[in-house]
């Protein structure tokens, strides 16, 4: 039974990353059928991608830095305490 939750929880943490995956595939096919539209240089186009690349860059490390905690272990259960014989 317990496998099962594992299962699940996994299942549903990839689902939600394949609903943003196919959001922004969606909303990138958007934009390169404008660019095309408007007839922009494959140059311009190679800039803009390398631009936005490297400014995405120091926004992750920001990002990292004020999510990441030493010693957060919300994931990791707890030592089951014995008392008297019992495990609590």
């Amino acid at each position: 039974m317990l496998e099962s939750w594992g299962i699940n929880y996994w299942l549903c943490l990839l689902y939600r990353y394949a609903g943003f995956y196919k959001g922004i595939q969606s909303a990138g096919a958007a934009v390169a059928w404008q660019i095309d539209n408007h007839n922009v240089s494959a140059m311009a186009q190679l800039i803009v991608n390398w631009v936005l690349t490297t400014v995405s860059y120091p926004l992750l490390l920001i990002l990292v830095v004020l999510a990441v905690k030493e010693g957060d272990n919300r994931g990791e259960e707890e030592p089951v305490k014995e008392v008297a014989g019992f495990a609590h």
